[in-house]
């Protein structure tokens, strides 16, 4: 953990500009994955077990992800905190991907390198599929979907 954590452990927010990227890119690019689909549970805990269903998927590999994204005033960079849940998985149009919440996520700014990690608190998350290409970024040739959830105690 580092000394200062880079954003509040109170403040919880959706994973913002990176995913809505994503998830245009996806949408632009990738015409059969506008019938994407994604249901999730509403409320999960750190260490439980969490299962998404995808539909309608452009085929590739894809992986679960718990997010948020921390925004900052006077022009910084997002903060973007995540972490893979469960392995990636080869989906040909639909499939479930399961894992457990994990206890911290790593925080960077875009894609660039670890700025530490951040423990998971009770608050809002995303729970995130996508195809991925490097450290918090996804193909956008390939479907994306994300859906809230609430972590709880």
């Amino acid at each position: 953990m580092i000394a200062n954590p880079p954003v509040s452990r109170h403040s919880r927010r959706c994973l913002g500009a990176a995913a809505a990227a994503a998830a245009i890119a996806a949408a632009a690019l990738a015409p059969a994955a506008l019938g994407a689909a994604l249901s999730s549970p509403a409320t999960a805990s750190v260490g439980g077990r969490v299962s998404v269903k995808v539909t309608n998927f452009v085929p590739g590999r894809y992986q679960l992800e718990l997010a948020y994204t921390e925004k900052q005033t006077k022009g910084g960079q997002p903060i973007n905190c995540s972490a893979t849940i469960g392995a990636v998985k080869t989906v040909k149009k639909s499939a479930t991907l399961s894992g457990t919440i994990p206890s911290k996520l790593v925080c960077r700014t875009g894609a660039g390198p670890s700025l530490g990690t951040q423990p998971v608190s009770a608050g809002r998350y995303d729970l995130a599929v996508g195809s991925p290409v490097g450290a918090g970024t996804f193909d956008g040739n390939k479907s994306f979907e994300q859906r809230s959830v609430t972590i709880t105690g």
